[in-house]
């Protein structure tokens, strides 16, 4: 009688690495992937040595926020020649792509005055770093603290950016 051999496809996990980075007006895209769950660390569930792949990234990242990237293997390679992709069950997780605003630190002004009857309009404040301001990128008061009567208050302002065509651009701060 004959015997039987089997030879059973590779399991391997990978996922496009997690990445994220401050808001600066590109896409955030993956562009490695990596192991993870039982590839991470056995051998047995990853690429035989010499042998890697080339995949493909899909999503993408441009404003403030988060979202999934994806990958699908194109093909197996050993060197300069292709590696049968039966060899392999290749299991893609996702990977994030996450945007962060930039920081803009604005610190309103104090004021001590005697009760004259007449409203104290506070529209006073200091951007504490202004070089994270983007080029053309201004800030505006549209809501001022307004009170007359006597008595301690906290300076709440609401604040506005807008860039160089008037649009407003919070979401990226």
């Amino acid at each position: 009688t004959e015997g039987l051999v089997t030879i059973n496809p590779r399991l391997v996990y990978i996922k496009p690495v997690d990445r994220e980075k401050v808001y600066d007006g590109a896409k955030l895209q993956a562009e490695e992937w990596e192991y993870y769950s039982t590839s991470l660390n056995n051998q047995n569930y990853q690429f035989v040595e010499g042998q890697t792949l080339n995949c493909i990234f899909e999503g993408e990242q441009l404003f403030v926020g988060q979202s999934l990237s994806t990958l699908t293997v194109s093909q197996i390679i050993s060197g300069s020649d292709l590696v049968n992709l039966a060899n392999y069950n290749v299991y893609c997780g996702s990977g994030s792509l996450t945007v962060h605003g930039i920081e803009i630190i604005v610190e309103n002004q104090s004021l001590e005055k005697v009760y004259d009857g007449k409203v104290c309009n506070l529209t006073e404040y200091e951007i504490l770093n202004p070089e994270n301001l983007l080029s053309g990128h201004k800030i505006s008061v549209v809501s001022p603290f307004m009170g007359t009567d006597a008595g301690v208050f906290v300076n709440e302002m609401e604040i506005v950016i807008t860039n160089e065509t008037g649009d407003e651009v919070v979401g990226i701060y």
